[in-house]
């Protein structure tokens, strides 16, 4: 397992405590966020795993610019685990100031579960480019790479609903997230994912 699938490992075991809390005690979270990002996590180390180690998709382009949107991923989502958990976190810091901060941006609406929201907008588009540096999305065909791209726009209505000063319309949108994205990931994307490796794998063997 490369380090990035260890570093993201650690982060979906967070995730998995915060929906714990979220589930059994009485937190200002809504369920749909700790879900959509056990699902996100969980995902991007199966799919990082198959990719760069398993080369399912054919010989990765993982080079240094890779390496680096994986860092900043996990700084992305690590921002989201500590706003959501500022005072009891995996990282064992007071995060406190960062808790204030998005309170107090009209940007955030206010609202720290709203920064999370963006933080996982910002590392759903640093998994777009990803993706296109590692020339994943080459081998898609090209209604799977607009499906792709189109994922961040329920985020963004989120987000400007937030901002616009409707906090309530944009806690209905993360269930609505949180479903979307399981159908992705679980139901769609196996569809047209399952081509694409054949098709490696195809090219890989040697010819007779």
């Amino acid at each position: 397992m490369t380090f990035y699938s260890i570093l993201f490992a650690v982060l979906f075991f967070e995730c998995v405590r915060i929906l714990a809390k979220v589930v059994l005690e009485d937190t200002n979270i809504p369920l749909a966020l700790p879900i959509t990002m056990v699902v996100l996590i969980s995902n991007n180390v199966l799919f990082t795993t198959a990719v760069v180690e398993e080369k399912r998709l054919g010989e990765p382009n993982y080079d240094v610019a890779a390496k680096l949107l994986d860092l900043l991923a996990f700084a992305l989502v690590s921002i989201a685990l500590l706003l959501l958990s500022p005072g009891s976190n995996l990282f064992q810091v007071d995060a406190s100031r960062l808790d204030s901060w998005a309170k107090g941006s009209r940007w955030l609406g206010n609202d720290s579960v709203v920064a999370a929201w963006v933080a996982i907008l910002l590392y759903q588009t640093t998994n777009l480019v990803w993706n296109w540096t590692t020339l994943a999305f080459k081998r898609y065909p090209k209604w799977a790479v607009l499906m792709s791209h189109s994922r961040v726009l329920p985020y963004l209505l989120l987000w400007g609903l937030a901002v616009s000063g409707n906090p309530g319309a944009a806690r209905w949108v993360g269930p609505a997230i949180a479903f979307a994205e399981v159908m992705y990931l679980f139901v769609i994307r196996p569809l047209f994912i399952s081509p694409v490796v054949r098709k490696a794998r195809d090219a890989a063997a040697p010819s007779s």
